[in-house]
């Protein structure tokens, strides 16, 4: 069994996309597609949690499905126009 090499992740630290899946998502390869979302999954999640408050202060968050899936498609839509001279 070939034994898989982990990055480290340290406070601060940014994980970066490899250049080959970056290449791969901007000519819709499913698998470099998948890869991208992934990565940016949380930053989506979070910006689509909303901090809603009632009347006596108490803190709500609810998680906006609609929002979520207007910026995965506006991740998605942004791929076609990436060029690789940008890198």
């Amino acid at each position: 069994m070939k034994k898989i090499k982990r990055k480290k992740y340290y406070p601060g630290h940014k994980v970066l996309l490899p250049v080959d899946i970056i290449r791969g998502a901007t000519r819709y390869e499913i698998e470099a597609v998948e890869a991208v979302l992934g990565h940016f999954k949380g930053y989506i999640v979070t910006l689509s949690t909303l901090e809603l408050y009632d009347r006596e202060g108490q803190v709500y968050f609810f998680f906006d499905e609609n929002l979520y899936h207007r910026l995965e498609s506006k991740l998605l839509e942004k791929l076609s126009d990436f060029s690789m001279a940008q890198i």
